[in-house]
């Protein structure tokens, strides 16, 4: 072969004639060497092809028919390279000349494919409609979930087919799920038994500031009693009662809630000296409780018929223009009147404090009080002139009595003083507060219970035993209790989310790690496909893979005017 002999590969070693004209760009006879070369079809840049194995040249044309003698002679060939020399330093320096007007430019044959609007688009920019952005969006939006639902079937697909990432995929999941769980409840039960802890806290806490005022608020009852035993200018009380005559004031009432039916002239029996006194000694133990605006009376009830009160308008309690007038409870008798036969019968025999209330005390249609709590406390042991002791009989049975202490609780007031509202609501707490009152029944040899509820929050009612804690409250007065909760429970709000969102976590970490699993299958199953196992085991060794053959063949091709072919047509046409 000639060492000057340059060309691209061609399959066929025959030789392949190739046309004079076109060699030439005419006839033998034009002489126009330092011109184009040009076929008679108009076609430009011949693609000229050698053989290395035969040193023949071919025309890439494949329509012209006639063909050189294969035996041409070497001085053709040569004259065939001057003129494509010839024409390439002429298209050269045109190019030059163009670039010294500054348009020079050298594309390639790809980017003047890029020129060529008509290999892109049939259409002409006038004919471009516009595009809805709705339509847009809709169109990625689709592509989008089928991508992903492509995706998700191909998953699955392989987590079902495959047993070993389906197991992996399940143990994992049911471990994440499990240990998930456990956490969420460790957590929530700590915060269960803190929230409890706190609610306790807070209800004693309440609690012994309500049994310590409580104790002071009726501290009086006490030193009331205590001067009527001491004073002999009480101890007649009870004997100038009973002689007193009844007096049916009709509907007259110091109590809008009960009506009052019967009533004593006690004013006709008792000195006006029993009067004075009490009014001594009652302003004294008001002041020296300190219980401004709570404490708003205090009365003598001998025979259980209220007698002596003080004061008897109290106007230091309240703001103008309202005042306490007690006058129209005054000659009550408590064991008479069907409203207050309970309460009376029950203090009686009680030995301890006996509350009464909350009820409402009204004046000329005016609320007064709308909380007020009716205390009182039997006095017993009290001898009359003849050295005999005072007795009051109920049920038939008898007791050594003289009478009743008795105080009057703003207990509006005295909530108020406690801040127990703003207390819960701070806490964003609810809370309910009773007191239980006891009757022994003689007669049945049994103890009749009633529960008054005495302060609560706005959804007390929603208070129950799952979600609420209870404190009994150390008074001297029935048996009163604290229930304190929130109405959503001591469980954490959190929880309610929690084991959703465990569940979704342990899935997608199951199922991200089963796309691992199923990708790495893939890829030895693929690697298993290229390559020999024994290879694949020394790769898996970190070891380098050499393979020795003694003989090999390697094969090499290329597309005979491929570049010519792909100048012709469309981006279209050469991808088809």
């Amino acid at each position: 072969m000639d060492p000057h002999t340059i060309g691209n590969t061609h399959s066929s070693d025959a030789f392949h004639p190739i046309n004079k004209s076109n060699l030439l760009g005419g006839t033998e006879d034009d002489g126009c060497a330092g011109s184009d070369l040009e076929n008679r079809n108009g076609k430009s840049d011949t693609v000229i092809v050698a053989s290395l194995t035969s040193g023949a040249f071919t025309d890439g044309d494949e329509d012209d028919d006639k063909s050189l003698n294969s035996r041409g002679s070497r001085s053709s060939v040569k004259k065939m390279f001057r003129l494509s020399k010839t024409r390439s330093e002429t298209s050269y320096s045109d190019d030059r000349s163009e670039s010294s007007r500054g348009s020079y430019k050298r594309y390639s044959v790809w980017t003047k494919l890029a020129f060529q609007s008509k290999g892109w688009e049939d259409q002409s920019d006038e004919e471009y409609e516009e595009i809805n952005v709705f339509v847009f969006i809709g169109f990625w939006i689709r592509t989008f979930f089928v991508s992903i639902g492509s995706w998700l079937a191909y998953a699955i697909k392989g987590i079902v087919t495959k047993p070993k990432v389906l197991t992996s995929f399940l143990v994992l999941f049911g471990g994440l799920l499990t240990c998930g769980i456990l956490i969420v409840k460790s957590y929530a039960d700590d915060d269960e038994d803190e929230l409890r802890t706190n609610a306790y806290g807070i209800a004693n806490e309440v609690g012994v500031w309500f049994s310590a005022e409580l104790d002071k608020a009726l501290l009086p009852l006490f030193t009331t009693a205590q001067f009527v035993q001491e004073l002999e200018i009480f101890h007649h009380l009870p004997n100038d009662v009973r002689t007193a005559p009844l007096q049916d004031r009709g509907n007259a009432t110091w109590n809008e809630d009960v009506p009052i039916t019967w009533f004593r002239n006690v004013t006709e029996t008792i000195d006006q000296e029993v009067f004075d006194k009490f009014d001594e000694i009652a302003a004294r133990i008001k002041e020296d409780a300190q219980m401004e605006r709570i404490l708003v009376n205090v009365q003598l009830a001998p025979a259980a018929v209220v007698s002596v009160l003080h004061p008897l308008n109290n106007t230091e309690d309240f703001d103008d223009p309202l005042y306490l007038d007690s006058t129209g409870a005054q000659g009550h008798d408590l064991l008479n009147d069907p409203n207050r036969t309970f309460i009376a019968q029950a203090t009686v025999p009680a030995y301890d404090v006996v509350t009464a209330g909350p009820l409402t005390l009204v004046q000329g249609n005016v609320p007064v009080v709308r909380e007020c709590l009716i205390a009182r406390l039997p006095i017993y042991d009290v001898e009359d002139t003849n050295g005999n002791v005072y007795e009051i009989t109920v049920d038939g049975m008898t007791y050594p009595c003289w009478g009743f202490a008795v105080i009057l609780i703003n207990w509006e007031a005295f909530k108020d003083k406690s801040g127990i509202y703003e207390r819960f609501a701070r806490e964003e707490m609810e809370f309910l507060m009773t007191r239980t009152d006891s009757n022994y029944i003689e007669s049945t040899d049994t103890w009749n219970n009633r529960t008054v509820t005495i302060a609560e929050s706005t959804q007390s009612e929603e208070l129950n035993e799952d979600n609420s804690v209870f404190v009994k409250l150390d008074t001297t007065d029935n048996e009163w209790v604290l229930h304190v909760g929130y109405v959503d429970g001591f469980r954490p709000s959190y929880e309610e989310w929690a084991y959703p969102l465990v569940a979704v976590f342990s899935f997608l970490t199951s199922f991200l790690f089963a796309l691992v699993l199923i990708a790495k299958e893939d890829h030895q199953s693929l690697l298993y496909k290229m390559m020999p196992p024994r290879a694949i085991a020394k790769l898996h060794k970190g070891e380098t893979v050499i393979e020795r053959y003694e003989m090999v063949t390697i094969f090499f091709s290329d597309i005979v005017g491929f570049t010519t072919m792909a100048g012709e047509k469309t981006p279209l046409g050469v991808m088809r």
